[in-house]
């Protein structure tokens, strides 16, 4: 059988496509394991009409920051923040807990191929030429940033979950 180098890495790339996350759906997810966790839970900002590798990038770091405020923090209450302007973009996680993780993250060996953590986070992060910072807050706690350069949304772009998003921070409380 022949097998066409292109086409592999057009399918593989496609495949990972459909298993990117979304911001809001991201967001989403937050708010109910946080409750469920009894931790209070704010978003605000608006993040419409990314390209889908950056929005991921944002998705994945409210997955790991909320993964980490769960496990590590103790923390009463999280905030997750989406900072905006013309060019970049940025998610915050900040959370009011004990601060610096207490225990070592726990990562498997670069040869078991783990993108786990903050490490793996930090690589999605580097593939879309981003920056990341995490360490305790400014008032106490732990805030993980995330930082994406964005080229905007041009007239007739899909801005479809700007009003997902925007509903989810709007403050309607369960």
């Amino acid at each position: 059988s022949r097998e066409w180098p292109g086409r592999r890495s057009e399918v593989r790339e496609a495949v990972a496509g459909y298993r990117q996350p979304t911001l809001a759906s991201e967001l989403a997810a937050a708010a109910e394991i946080l409750a469920a966790a009894g931790i209070a839970f704010s978003a605000e900002g608006d993040s419409g009409g990314l390209p889908p590798r950056v929005e991921a990038a944002l998705a994945w770091t409210v997955r790991e920051g909320v993964t980490n405020v769960i496990r590590h923090s103790r923390a009463r209450r999280c905030a997750v923040r989406v900072i905006r302007d013309a060019d970049r973009i940025g998610v915050e996680v900040i959370d009011d807990g004990k601060g610096a993780l207490a225990e070592p993250e726990r990562r498997p060996p670069a040869a078991a191929g783990g993108r786990n953590g903050l490490t793996g986070l930090a690589e999605r992060v580097a593939s879309v030429g981003g920056a990341i910072e995490s360490g305790p807050g400014p008032g106490g706690g732990f805030r993980l940033r995330v930082t994406l350069p964005i080229v905007p949304a041009g007239p007739g772009a899909d801005v479809g979950g700007r009003s997902e998003i925007a509903s989810m921070i709007g403050g309607e409380e369960s």
